[in-house]
Parts: structure tokens; C-alpha cells; sequence
């Protein structure tokens, strides 16, 4: 064999491992979740902030709001959850944010 059948080999075998490489690591990828289709951006339409059983903290990442949910008073975990307040995103950096309350304050 001489220099060049020798480097042609050689040539075709590092071609072959670095498609090989290439293949292996785009089948090994880690999971991710799928993007929803609420946002306008591709990502999820809600994102639950906190949640504890008795209440409920979502933001709706179309409309740029955070809604607040809380059982009644008294109630134990698992009871129905209402609709108490919202927080509009667009007022993040304003030095005061106030919500806007949807019950009555006792």
C-alpha cells in the first residue's frame, strides 16, 4: 500500500466517526417539554406560580395577568377555588402595582 491508498483510508474512517458523532449526539438530546400554543412567543399559555391546596397563583402569559384563587375561609384543602384578585404584568416596574380585587373586602 502506498501514501495515498493509506490516506484515503484514513481520510474515510474519520469522515465515518464524525458522522457517527454527529448522528449519536443529535439521538441523544435531553427532553423538553413541548411549547403550548397560547403564547405568542411559543411558549406555554400558564404558568402556575404557587399552589398549596388552598390557593392558587397562575399567570396567563397571553394576556401579561396573574390571577389569585383562594377557598373560602375555613374551607380545607380541596374545596372550590375563586377568583380573588389579578395583578396586570404590563405594571412591573411601576413603583406601585395594585390589584385589582374581585371580592369584597369584609
Amino acid at each position: 500500500m502506498n501514501w495515498k491508498q493509506k490516506s484515503g483510508i484514513i481520510l474515510t474512517i474519520a469522515v465515518v466517526l464524525v458522522v457517527g458523532i454527529a448522528l449519536g449526539m443529535s439521538m441523544n438530546s435531553p427532553a423538553v417539554a413541548q411549547p403550548g400554543k397560547g403564547g405568542a412567543d411559543g411558549t406555554n399559555r400558564y404558568t402556575v406560580i404557587e399552589t398549596e391546596g388552598v390557593h392558587l397563583i397562575v399567570t396567563d402569559n397571553t394576556k401579561n395577568t396573574t390571577y389569585f384563587y383562594t377557598v373560602d375561609e375555613g374551607e380545607k384543602p380541596g374545596a372550590d377555588l375563586h377568583l380573588r384578585g389579578t395583578i396586570y404584568l404590563s405594571k412591573v416596574g411601576d413603583a406601585t402595582i395594585k390589584p385589582t380585587l374581585k371580592t369584597k373586602q369584609k
